[in-house]
């Protein structure tokens, strides 16, 4: 995947939300590894990863099985113009302000001393942060009021 910039509310590349698993597949050709994960009110989430690439794709029942969730946890990502996985979170705080995305904030219900969660409403995104330094970026697509997925064009 030549395509590095993350885009919140759409995806990376040609990979967008609403793609099929075989659509994404066909894109990427065959994941790395795949498992299935359940969780609560019966919902159930398809998982595939590409460790080479450094992505994590989710297709889950509530989104009727179409690609909703990506999570990076490769450094070359960039969101914006910055390469945050890797970097310090103070660094990554800055930039995420320079790069105009100012709602970030503290999740202190998943967050203690070790690691932190912060996370945009406005911007569906999420970055995981251990120990001082950027774990992973998660992006999700949008929701309406309803709960129902709003695909991108």
């Amino acid at each position: 995947m030549k395509d590095k910039e993350i885009k919140p509310l759409y995806g990376i590349g040609p990979v967008k939300f609403g793609l099929s698993r075989e659509a994404v597949e066909k894109i990427l050709g065959d994941p790395s590894d795949s498992h299935i994960e359940e969780y609560e009110d019966d919902i159930e989430a398809q998982i595939i990863g590409y460790s080479e690439l450094g992505i994590e794709l989710t297709f889950s029942s509530d989104d009727s099985y179409l690609l909703g969730m990506i999570r990076f946890f490769n450094s070359e990502f960039r969101l914006g113009s910055d390469k945050l996985i890797g970097e310090e979170q103070n660094i990554m705080l800055r930039s995420v302000k320079m790069s105009g995305y100012e709602d970030f904030i503290l999740d202190e219900d998943v967050s203690d001393e070790w690691s932190q969660s912060f996370y945009s409403e406005k911007h569906s995104i999420i970055i995981s942060v251990i120990e001082r330094v950027v774990e992973d970026i998660i992006i999700f697509c949008k929701y309406a009021e309803d709960g129902t997925p709003v695909w991108p064009e």
